[in-house]
């Protein structure tokens, strides 16, 4: 993801050598295996598209199209979390078990909508609970 200016900058010069690797590529393919050469051809490929991908992604938001934050989607997720433990049949007991804490932990986590969590715990909590769903 590019944050800045000078990230765009860089991405944008990076795309181009890349572009240019390609084309010269093209022109004067490799001698060799063909599957390495493909190989080869696919990773500059690859690796284009993604550096196309992160230079439109930065310039969508610099021209103020939509993001994707919804702001009343994150300050609800400490609800959703509770809703969807309850929702999976995990008691906080077992949610514990699970993330490798004691349960008043999650109660206390849980009391203050997890206000106190860092993201990483909020993650594993995520997916603690996705799993749960799908099974």
């Amino acid at each position: 993801m590019i944050r800045n200016e000078r990230e765009y900058k860089i991405t944008r010069a990076n795309r181009q050598r890349f572009a240019d690797a390609l084309a010269d590529f093209d022109r004067n393919p490799p001698q060799g295996d063909a599957i390495l050469i493909k190989a080869q051809r696919d990773s500059l490929v690859a690796q284009l598209e993604d550096l196309t991908d992160e230079m439109l992604a930065f310039e969508a938001l610099k021209t103020n199209q939509p993001t994707l934050l919804n702001l009343v989607e994150l300050e609800s997720l400490p609800k959703r979390l509770i809703q969807t433990r309850v929702a999976v049949g995990l008691s906080q007991k077992s949610l514990a078990l699970a993330l490798g804490v004691t349960p008043q932990q999650v109660q206390k986590d849980e009391a203050s909508a997890y206000q106190n969590v860092s993201y990483a715990k909020l993650l594993q909590v995520a997916r603690v609970l996705e799993a749960h769903r799908n099974s």
